[in-house]
């Protein structure tokens, strides 16, 4: 992507994205969660900072959502729309006034000239049009990926990932254990609040994978009970 040319991503946005999400206070408030459920099941530093991972990237989407919304990404895209559209227009009357010069047979020197201009300006134009559509493709498609990732959205996408990593990595840890590793990430990353640390946040873990599974694709489904 050309930053002169495209602005900025929503990629750029996740990869500048500030978090306060520290590993070693996640793996802390991971292990005492863990401790206080009496989790039987051993996990290693590296499954834990895979966890933290996950936690660590979604904090960035969210973060990043966030900040687009603040910067009004949304309305930089309207105006570069509008800009390209009056480019557009101010190119095709140019074309026409060139074009009528060029056929103009009472002005043989004037057609001349405005014929190999009219030969580079096509030139030009067919190159400003591959390069718009470049724009306008990824664009829509950005702009589609925020609409439809709300927060509450993006959260139930990252219970999905955490839950799909634990079948994954934890074969034949049973459906309790898989709730209570997930609880235990999510509260390492700070993900309950504090009406939710309250209450029984465990008796929450069974919804929000439900949720989950309806907010992810069928590709990511067909991962679920491995």
């Amino acid at each position: 992507m050309r930053p002169g040319s495209t602005g900025k991503g929503l990629n750029e946005y996740v990869a500048a994205a500030n978090t306060k999400l520290d590993r070693a206070t996640f793996c802390k408030a991971l292990r005492e969660f863990l401790s206080k459920q009496q989790f039987a099941t051993n996990v290693d530093e590296s499954q834990i900072h895979a966890l933290y991972e996950i936690s660590l990237d979604h904090h960035r989407h969210v973060n990043a959502t966030e900040e687009i919304r603040r910067d009004k990404l949304a309305k930089d895209w309207n105006h570069r729309k509008k800009l390209i559209a009056n480019t557009k227009a101010k190119l095709a009357a140019t074309h026409g006034v060139l074009h009528a010069a060029a056929i103009d047979k009472k002005w043989p020197s004037t057609a001349e000239f405005a014929d190999a201009v009219l030969i580079r300006l096509i030139r030009f134009q067919k190159s400003l049009d591959r390069e718009i559509l470049d724009i306008e493709t990824r664009q829509r498609a950005q702009a589609a990926m925020i609409k439809a990732r709300p927060l509450k959205t993006m959260r139930d996408t990252y219970v999905g990932e955490l839950y799909r990593h634990i079948v994954r990595t934890f074969h034949n840890l049973p459906t309790k254990n898989r709730q209570v590793l997930i609880a235990a990430a999510m509260y390492g990353a700070r993900e309950f609040s504090p009406k939710e640390v309250a209450d029984d946040v465990l008796a929450r873990i069974p919804m929000m994978i439900s949720r989950a599974k309806v907010s992810l694709d069928r590709e990511t489904l067909d991962d679920w009970d491995v």
